[in-house]
């Protein structure tokens, strides 16, 4: 299943320990770490589980190195990145294609980890956009802090996108295109509607009448917030504070909860598709419209765009490839707009530069700081037309 090289049994590598590292990152990467067992850990390297023990006290003590490890490259690939230099982030870029498995699990899987482990995470994170906003504030001194900090975090987002989509692109050629579109990025405008100002955001809004419609959305924030496989049924209807087999008067199962959610986040982006095309006048203006769509979908919809990323793997096999094929096939529709704007793109990088594109927005959803920023859906909008290199409606 993996491609790591298990070790003869009954020997004893010098390396074992790196390749149970190895070997549990593609496992988490592919199936999901709740989903994977020590035992099946201990296969893949050819040891019996009791072994794996003498190197890591448990599955989360793994999981915490895959990640200690993964955030120190990152940042210190970040330390490394010369915005200014003509390939100053072919390194970073490189660093992300070459370990995309633990970039991915950096992104994902961070919930499962205790609360001091979980904070020492976000502290090198941090670190890395702050190393990149210090810098893109050195190119750039016109922008304010909350700028540079909007800029940076959205070049890493571009920056670790091969993570999270199946890399069509030679290693060179992906390195040379991620890093040149990050760089667009940090070149780029933001609209005037981005003050920086941090909005507040105390109000919750309200609840919809309807008994499913509001277990759905409670469903969503806690699956979001705490990974699918930690929420119960139980947890769900608590929320309401109803009883827990209340709820299978709605749905018949949690799985069926997780599908209806992802289902919808589906739905919409395909009205989306098929509202615009029937409106729009050219295809740079129908792309200009998606982005701009999806920017404002990602910023409302949060918690919805976690699971959509984070979450497909927890479906049931059928339904996960319904969502999968979703996700693929509004990749391509926005990919096939940017190859009729520019005929000399190659659908293969029209799809990367899309997800580029889309990442930045996801990323940004779901980053509070960020997101909560006035005239954040703007700003998103406007660094993904310009990574796209679009023109300005009349222009």
């Amino acid at each position: 299943m993996t491609s790591v090289m298990p070790p003869a049994r009954r020997t004893r590598p010098a390396n074992r320990r790196e390749l149970i590292l190895a070997a549990a990152t593609e496992l988490f990467a592919v199936r999901g770490y709740e989903y994977v067992g020590m035992s099946e850990i201990a296969e893949e390297v050819a040891v019996q589980p009791s072994a794996l023990y003498r190197h890591f006290t448990g599955k989360e003590r793994l999981l915490t190195e895959i990640l200690r490890e993964g955030a120190a490259g990152l940042l210190a690939a970040a330390a490394a990145a010369d915005p200014g230099a003509p390939d100053g982030l072919d390194g970073l870029a490189g660093f992300v294609i070459d370990n995309r498995h633990v970039v991915a699990l950096v992104g994902r899987e961070a919930p499962h980890l205790g609360e001091a482990a979980r904070a020492e995470l976000r502290s090198e994170l941090a670190q890395a956009g702050e190393l990149l906003a210090a810098k893109v504030g050195a190119r750039r001194p016109e922008l304010g802090a909350a700028a540079c900090e909007f800029v940076a975090w959205s070049a890493l987002a571009v920056l670790q996108s091969p993570s999270f989509h199946r890399a069509e692109l030679p290693r060179a050629e992906a390195c040379a295109e991620i890093a040149r579109l990050a760089g667009r990025v940090i070149a780029a405008r933001l609209p005037s509607e981005f003050t920086g100002e941090r909005l507040e955001r105390g109000h919750t809004g309200l609840l919809p009448h309807s008994r499913r419609e509001a277990l759905l959305a409670q469903a969503i924030a806690l699956f979001a917030e705490h990974t699918y496989a930690s929420v119960s049924i139980e947890d769900v209807a608590a929320s309401l504070g109803i009883a827990g087999p209340s709820v299978y008067n709605h749905f018949r199962s949690k799985s069926e909860i997780l599908v209806t959610a992802l289902g919808r986040g589906s739905a919409c982006q395909s009205m989306q598709v098929a509202d615009t095309l029937a409106q729009a006048l050219g295809p740079g203006a129908a792309l200009h419209t998606l982005i701009g769509s999806y920017a404002s979908f990602a910023a409302a919809h949060p918690a919805l765009i976690d699971l959509m990323i984070s979450e497909v793997r927890s479906l049931p096999e059928h339904d996960r490839e319904v969502a999968l094929t979703a996700q693929r096939d509004y990749v391509a529709e926005l990919a096939h707009l940017l190859c009729q704007v520019d005929q000399e793109r190659s659908p293969a990088t029209a799809r990367v530069q899309v997800q580029a594109a889309l990442m930045i927005a996801n990323d940004v959803a779901r980053t509070p700081r960020l997101r909560d920023r006035a005239g954040s859906a703007q700003a998103v909008a406007a660094l993904c037309e310009q990574l796209l290199a679009l023109r300005q409606p009349g222009s």
